[in-house]
């Protein structure tokens, strides 16, 4: 499919993603509307960087998905919505469209917002470390070795029961602040999702268009 035809799919989508978020709902009705919003919005700024190579747009439309989740955390505090499985930490990479962006302010008002105790129903425990230990870790760059980012990283290689996972190391490097394992670290992961992605291309049918 044609990247411009994808994009005009994501704008009559987005049009009718973005009428839930207009209408003044509780926000606990509106996790999954501002979840299909920011994944229209991330494709969307997919295609615009690939058609017209335009960072600067592209850089906007990752801060407004940051925005709408920080908006729907924070809204979400006020009104007391506790009990919502969208504000699982690991459900969008909104936290990620901030740190991309460059707006780390908006990227720790996400982690600040977000929850802080894994929920079993939610989302898998490894996921939930995974997020959670880099929240902190933004929030508290200077952290040691030995500080409490440690007992999420033995958390999460407990959640993995003895498998292994390619953001583990990531994580760890992170603490550790080794550069040279953090680089091999981080090759291992996006060529781990490079695979993951190539083996899942051969059966995207058109309905899936935003893969």
């Amino acid at each position: 499919m044609d990247l411009r035809e994808v994009r005009d799919r994501i704008k009559d989508d987005l049009f009718e993603a973005a009428l839930y978020l207009t209408d003044n709902s509780p926000m606990a009705e509106c996790g999954e509307p501002v979840e299909r919003f920011s994944e229209l919005i991330s494709a969307c700024a997919i295609c615009h960087l690939m058609l017209y190579a335009d960072v600067g747009k592209f850089r906007d439309l990752l801060i407004q998905i940051g925005g709408a989740r920080r908006y729907y955390l924070q809204k979400s505090q006020q009104q007391g919505n506790v009990n919502d499985r969208y504000l699982a930490i690991s459900r969008t990479e909104a936290f990620f469209d901030a740190l991309a962006a460059g707006e780390l302010t908006l990227a720790r008002d996400i982690a600040r917002a977000s929850i802080t105790r894994w929920k079993p129903d939610w989302e898998y425990q490894d996921d939930f470390c995974y997020y959670h230990f880099l929240h902190q870790l933004l929030l508290d760059p200077a952290a040691e070795p030995d500080s409490p980012l440690a007992d999420i990283l033995a958390e999460f290689e407990q959640s993995l029961e003895g498998g292994s996972s390619v953001r583990l190391p990531v994580c760890q490097a992170l603490l550790a602040r080794d550069l040279d394992g953090f680089v091999a670290a981080l090759t291992a992961f996006l060529e781990a999702k490079q695979a993951q992605d190539e083996e899942r291309r051969p059966n995207v049918v058109d309905s899936s268009y935003l893969f």
